[in-house]
């Protein structure tokens, strides 16, 4: 069974890593924390420059699900253009 805590804020980070310490074997949480996502700054009409691609935050929310870490904070990184 997986666990996955998403849209990770500043509290997020420590709550993984306490929860992975509480849960049962073979239970895992972790957080992505992707800032912003271009898609959504355009979507509200902002400037995209400073966001992430949505397809970049989703393969690390993948990496999240699909790994064996628990108790991980993973931050989205803009690609090398």
């Amino acid at each position: 069974m997986r666990i996955l805590v998403i849209g990770a804020t500043a509290y997020s980070a420590p709550l993984a890593r306490a929860a992975a310490q509480e849960l049962p074997r073979g239970l895992r949480i972790n957080a992505v924390a992707p800032g912003w996502v271009r898609e959504t700054l355009l979507a509200f009409k902002m400037d995209p420059a400073p966001g992430i691609a949505a397809v970049e935050a989703a393969q690390t929310y993948v990496k999240a699900v699909e790994g064996k870490m628990t108790g991980q904070t993973l931050d989205v990184v803009k690609a090398s253009s």
